[in-house]
């Protein structure tokens, strides 16, 4: 066991550390961070992306442009008739030799095609896995001949826990009395092993479709699940009467319980 954020006489925090930190708090994906300018991007010219200041969490490393920068990068130019998708993209890095780690946007570039062009394939390795390469998608460019379209942003931008904290009280603030008691109910029964499809009857038949706060299943172990994260499950839903659930095989979860929470509105 090592203490990280502790004094130890010498130099010892690893950027692993700092990574795993990082992907701990604000999560393990790839996360624009609301701070700067949050890489907005806009056409320069028929070629040329400008990428504006901001700050990327990815897969824990914390990757920057200075406040007050900007990168650019170029597109090839497309062909005349043909259409093509193409991805700016943040690369990092990883030198095998010297474990020295990298990042920088790079330009993916697709292939170009008469009808309906697909994005390219990028690399979608684990930097938290050991990686040596890892690409986050930023924008999708469309090309339709020579004409380079606006960019497409494929990021989310995270937000801070002050943000949370304001959208918590709000929704606090909101159901506070929204709400009575006696309009928040569950229906439960045996999921049993005979079709495909399986409904619920809710207590009553409904002015307007109830909405459905939670779906669980009560698992072997006698833990409940939601039933939604569980393989088989296509589709979860109701109307003013009932609750639906289809699998795609009758064998998936055969002959357990389970149960939904409802909010009359």
């Amino acid at each position: 066991m090592d203490i990280v954020t502790g004094y130890r006489g010498e130099p010892h925090i690893t950027a692993n550390q700092t990574g795993a930190f990082n992907a701990g708090v604000v999560g393990a994906a790839n996360y624009v961070m609301p701070t700067g300018e949050q890489l907005t991007a806009s056409i320069i010219s028929n070629n040329l992306i400008r990428i504006l200041d901001g700050d990327i969490v990815m897969q824990g490393r914390h990757i920057t442009i200075a406040k007050g920068t900007y990168e650019e990068v170029e597109i090839s130019n497309g062909l005349q008739g043909m259409k093509r998708n193409d991805l700016i993209c943040v690369r990092y890095t990883k030198d095998i030799n010297t474990n020295i780690e990298n990042a920088e946007i790079v330009v993916v570039q697709g292939v170009s095609t008469e009808n309906n062009p697909s994005d390219p394939t990028y690399n979608t390795d684990s930097i938290l896995s050991g990686a040596i390469i890892s690409d986050m998608p930023l924008y999708r460019i469309k090309l339709d001949g020579l004409v380079v379209g606006e960019p497409e942003k494929l990021f989310k931008v995270t937000k801070n826990i002050e943000d949370i904290m304001d959208i918590i009280n709000e929704l606090n603030t909101n159901i506070t009395g929204k709400f009575e008691t006696s309009k928040i109910f569950t229906v439960q029964g045996l999921l049993n092993s005979n079709a495909t499809a399986v409904t619920f009857n809710l207590p009553k038949t409904y002015s307007t479709p109830p909405y459905l706060i939670s779906a669980q299943i009560q698992l072997n172990n006698g833990v409940w699940t939601d039933m939604r994260t569980l393989e088989g499950f296509t589709h979860i839903r109701n109307d003013i009467s009932q609750v639906r659930i289809d699998r795609t095989s009758a064998t998936y979860y055969a002959d357990y319980f389970v149960r939904f929470l409802f909010i009359a509105l």
